[in-house]
């Protein structure tokens, strides 16, 4: 594990961010950054282009928190129809994002301003939706939240 400059902590594997996470009270950034990816698209109706060029993709504590609070429970997932999040699952992020099936820009995140974008990807009859959000100043694709469902 590196801790960088601003002391944030930046485990080098999933299993090493689980952990931090499990352990950590919620006081520093833990950032898992996994790898850089170039994504390039147009979304008509908005009339924007959206060019991200060598971004690295990340994952940090406050995303994995919220995606296992609002997407880990099967009984309330039941309710919307999807699958339960489990850990294994965000190891799929790199894949849905560099493979994506459906692209779609989704507008400016209401609290940072930043833009955002949901990527698809269906793998083994289940269907990944992940939102990223695009922190230009640092180039990173960061990931928002992220649930799935079974494929039609």
């Amino acid at each position: 594990m590196v801790t960088d400059s601003k002391n944030r902590l930046q485990p080098e594997s999933f299993v090493e961010l689980f952990e931090l996470i499990a352990q950590d009270s919620g006081s520093r950034l833990i950032l898992l950054q996994l790898k850089k990816v170039s994504l390039f698209f147009s979304a008509i109706e908005e009339e924007i282009t959206i060019e991200l060029v060598d971004y690295t993709l990340t994952m940090d504590n406050s995303s994995v928190n919220h995606i296992k609070r609002k997407h880990g429970n099967q009984i309330r997932e039941d309710r919307k129809k999807q699958i339960a999040i489990v850990n294994g699952d965000f190891e799929r992020i790199e894949e849905v994002v560099e493979f994506y099936d459906n692209i779609e820009y989704k507008g400016l995140d209401k609290s940072t301003g930043n833009q955002l974008i949901k990527l698809e990807k269906t793998i083994d009859g289940v269907k990944y939706i992940c939102i990223q959000e695009i922190r230009a100043v640092h180039q990173r694709l960061n990931l928002k939240t992220l649930y799935k469902k079974k494929s039609r």
